[in-house]
């Protein structure tokens, strides 16, 4: 089950670093523009200090970085690890 305060803190992060205002749990990130390899790192460290966990080279992936959605669920499965 996904934690509801990472899913709003991750969207709320997503939203200032894109400059944005809103986006969905499910948009995809990458494809609409709201996220570029920069704020990917960006994010990554982000996740690393507000989280405390670490990130490994074979964690960054699309399939944990395309949506807030799977953001909010890499990070749920690297705290519960």
């Amino acid at each position: 089950m996904m934690n509801n305060s990472v899913q709003k803190k991750v969207t709320d992060y997503i939203c200032e670093l894109s400059g944005i205002e809103h986006v969905e749990a499910t948009d995809e990130l990458f494809s609409s523009g709201r996220m570029n390899s920069l704020r990917a790192l960006s994010l990554i460290q982000w996740i690393e200090s507000t989280f405390n966990i670490v990130v490994d080279g074979s964690d960054i992936s699309p399939a944990n970085l395309c949506s807030i959605e799977a953001v909010s669920q890499f990070i749920d499965r690297k705290k519960a690890a």
